[in-house]
This record gives C-alpha cells, structure tokens and sequence, in this order.
C-alpha cells in the first residue's frame, strides 16, 4: 500500500464521520520526530531524527472526550550501528503512523483547552529502494498537547507524544530484490520515538 493509497483510506473514513458528528475537527499537522532506535543483537538499528507531517480527524462523543483518526508521515533514513563491524545504511524511507484513539480535554467549554491522549495502530516502514521490503507493525502513542480556540470555529493545536512501534525477537529489516543486504536483526527490546507538532483547528458543528 503507498502514501496515496493510505491517505485515500484516511480522507474515506474521515469524511464519512462528518455527517454524524455533532462537533467534528479536522487539523493539518507539522513538527520534528526524534528518531528514535531499536537495540539488536548485533548494535543498535536507528531511525534518524527529520521532520514530519499529518492530519487528525475528531469526533467528539462527549463532553470531553473525543474519538481520533490520525496520520503522520517522516522521510528519514534507517541506519544499523553494528558492533565491531562498518555501519550498515538502509537509505532513506517514509514511516507512516495510521491511529485511532481517543482524547480527552480539560475545559471542553473554554478557549484553552489542555488534553491527553492514546491511540493504538500501524506503522508502516516504506523504503525509496526497491532492494529492501516494506514492513507493517502494530504500534501505539500516549502523549499530552493544548488547543486554544480563536473562534468557534478556528484553533489552534500544540502536542508531544511517545510513538513505538511493537517489535518482538527475531523481526528486523528484511531484504527485498537482490542478493547480500545483510538487513535482517533481532531485536532485544521496545523501539521508543517521540514527536513535537503543532497545527490548524478546523471545526465543523
């Protein structure tokens, strides 16, 4: 599945919320990833730090809480710091996030509006070059952010979140087309991420 073919199914489910939402958002987000790396057996697998983008669509069920579909996407590269041996670089590749969860404010009512969230998904490793395969894993996010509304209908909104995607032993980069990439790892422990965005509020009642 490619970036048009993810975003095609977001825009679906997203726009097919809009007419039972009571009070729906729709936010364009921007921000930087911290990268992040996965302990092996052989070193340390690491996704560098770039910047990213996405889209979050809310529905709000209550006064509070709200359900969220979200995407984000970073171009970055995938390097393997192997010990005692010359690093391996992977290239470069787009790590998709494609979530749902949900969201909880503080002073629904108000202006300012702190929140907390959770959510839980997918993770899609897409590399530039075809001599490596793509990769799915589960993953989930837990982080805290702040809207702050202009207007009724215009915000803004600020975040951070953790990001991990969900590994277990024995799963690792896998070679795709052509012979000696040498990409495969097993991996010790829980890859950690983390991200800062922030972006437009867009609410429809």
């Amino acid at each position: 599945m490619k970036i048009y073919q993810f975003l095609a199914l977001f825009l679906f489910l997203s726009i097919g919320q809009v007419s039972l939402a009571q009070k729906f958002e729709i936010s364009p987000m921007g921000g930087f990833n911290f990268g992040g790396k996965l302990p092996t057996t052989r070193g340390d697998l690491r996704v560098r730090n770039n910047g990213e983008w996405g889209l979050i669509a809310s529905y709000r069920i209550d006064k509070i809480a709200n359900i969220e579909l979200s995407y984000t996407g970073i171009s970055t590269t995938i390097e393997h710091d192997i010990r005692n041996s010359p690093d391996i670089s992977y290239g470069d590749w787009l790590v998709s996030y494609l979530m749902i969860g949900s969201t909880k404010e503080l002073n629904s009512t108000a202006k300012l509006r702190p929140f907390g969230n959770f959510s839980l998904g997918a993770v899609w490793f897409d590399p530039a070059s075809n001599f490596y395969d793509d990769e799915w894993r589960f993953a989930f996010s837990a982080g805290i952010g702040v809207k702050y509304f202009i207007s009724d209908r215009v915000g803004l909104r600020l975040q951070t979140r953790l990001l991990s995607p969900l590994y277990g032993a024995g799963v690792g980069v896998s070679c795709g087309t052509g012979s000696g990439c040498g990409a495969s790892v097993g991996s010790t422990s829980l890859f950690l991420s983390g991200d800062v965005s922030g972006g437009l509020i867009i609410a429809i009642e």
